[in-house]
């Protein structure tokens, strides 16, 4: 499978994936951010199967950390830039728009949201209503565990 873009408008671009001459949406990113669209300086991706390999970035940094300008000034390194962070996500073409008709939320699983619950964390993120329509998680408590790319069966681009 291969994943294309596609823009519907300036804050949300369609994921498809391609696989045997099919297309499908199988997922979108969107802005703003945070599950009721409230933060305005981050996107949402919707659609994925895994979240893998939270690195750094090398192409892209930031000024004025100051702890870390600091650290590197004191280090003989010359710059003042600090390294941003990167992050893999893994998709499926089984994957379909799905839009959920009923949902109890004294009842469904309020980490995931699905019923039956799929957290990787069972039991340890009970969020109230009102967390939930806040868009508000527990420090420290969500509800999967982020992966190494070794530990998912994912496809290598031949070269």
């Amino acid at each position: 499978m291969e994943i294309e873009f596609e823009m519907e408008d300036k804050k949300k671009i369609k994921i498809i994936a391609v696989q045997d001459g099919k297309r499908k949406m199988i997922g979108h990113i969107f802005t703003p951010g945070g599950s009721g669209s409230y933060i305005k300086n981050a996107i949402q991706v919707c659609g994925f199967s895994d979240a893998v390999d939270y690195w750094g970035c090398a192409l892209f940094a930031k000024l004025n950390d100051k702890k870390a300008v600091v650290n590197r000034l004191t280090s003989n390194r010359n710059d003042s830039y600090v390294q941003v962070k990167d992050i893999q996500l893994k998709f499926d073409f089984d994957t379909e728009p799905h839009h959920t008709k009923h949902y109890d939320m004294g009842k469904d699983c309020l980490g995931c949201y699905n019923d039956p619950c799929t957290c990787d964390n069972k039991g340890i993120l009970r969020l109230t209503d009102d967390e939930l329509l806040e868009g508000k998680g527990k420090p420290g408590k969500n509800p999967y565990e982020l992966k190494r790319a070794s530990d998912l069966e994912l496809e290598e681009v031949k070269k």
